[in-house]
């Protein structure tokens, strides 16, 4: 039996990988497996492991990680799998296969194929959901959608936070997110743009100061600035189209075009257009010239706040 799985969604493939080695081990023991990196053995090792007969039992199952490092044997996919042995089962493993070879799509003939991609927000937000619950634990729709603004998008990040909260406290909310979490710093800086546009002077220099005792640099907030007012005029162009067909056209998450929105509708076009102004000016002043940066940002966070 042969199968792969794949793909760039590591927890998701990782977590497959374990329920497919549990199953077998179940079957013929722990003492049947076998595992190789490829980027770390030799072809005739490789090849000599999947032909070799298991020991003390009737199978074997031989898991394969990065089978992508090894041209000689991938150029001939076929003539490779012809040659593992009847009494072994093979599990190929490549995290972050190079979809345009034709070694992927070889992959992709096999029968026990299994691709994992990266979840959007709304898939993450129902794998939340049913976590909890498996846990025995409970969270709100609304309170699964704060956990990944906060949090971020990558699975592993979440399933290791979620694991933390609910050893803390089985009924998550806000109030245990804020409590265990750091915020990634997209969320960070969408808070201080949301902060900034609202108003709030002294609460927006105190978010910059926050982001630079964690030790983000200037030019670093001003690129996560740069890019989130990107996200702002995205949106602010695209007035007809709905969040999903912005999403869809710009690539960009519903999340984001979700929070870009509600800061557009506090600008018009003429004011994201003078903030783009002022960021090329200092992005460019920031890589030309000596300024002091933090006074440079305090006043740019100024400006937004006070117009």
């Amino acid at each position: 039996m042969f199968s792969v799985v794949a793909g760039p969604n590591y927890f998701g493939a990782k977590e497959s990988l374990d329920t497919l080695v549990r199953d077998f081990v179940s079957e013929h023991g722990n003492m049947s497996v076998e595992r190789i990196d490829a980027e770390n053995s030799g072809k005739d090792q490789i090849i000599n492991i999947v032909q070799s007969t298991p020991f003390l039992a009737s199978k074997k199952l031989v898991v394969i990680s990065n089978l992508s490092s090894q041209k000689d044997i991938t150029e001939d996919l076929d003539g490779f799998l012809d040659k593992v042995a009847e009494t072994t089962d093979l599990i190929i493993f490549e995290p972050k296969p190079d979809k345009r070879s034709s070694y992927y799509k070889n992959l992709k003939k096999i029968k026990g194929f299994q691709e994992f991609k990266e979840l959007d927000e709304t898939q993450l937000r129902g794998w939340i959901i049913i976590r909890v619950r498996e846990e025995g634990a409970e969270i709100s729709q609304s309170d699964a959608v704060y956990l990944i603004a906060r949090v971020g998008l990558n699975q592993q990040k979440l399933s290791n936070e979620l694991k933390k909260i609910i050893n803390y406290d089985k009924h998550i909310t806000r109030k245990t997110i804020d409590e265990l979490t750091d915020p990634t710093p997209q969320s960070s800086i969408f808070n201080l743009l949301d902060v900034a546009f609202a108003g709030d002077h002294n609460k927006t220099l105190r978010l910059y100061d926050e982001q630079r005792a964690q030790g983000v640099e200037p030019l670093n907030i001003l690129g996560m600035i740069t890019w989130q007012m990107h996200a702002v005029a995205v949106v602010n162009s695209a007035k007809d189209l709905s969040s999903g067909e912005i999403s869809s056209s710009s690539g960009l998450s519903p999340f984001v075009v979700q929070k870009s929105q509600n800061i557009s509708r506090r600008l018009g076009r003429d004011r994201v257009g003078h903030i783009l102004d002022d960021i090329i000016y200092l992005d460019t002043a920031f890589k030309t010239v000596t300024i002091d940066q933090d006074t440079a940002m305090k006043n740019f966070l100024t400006t937004l706040s006070r117009s």
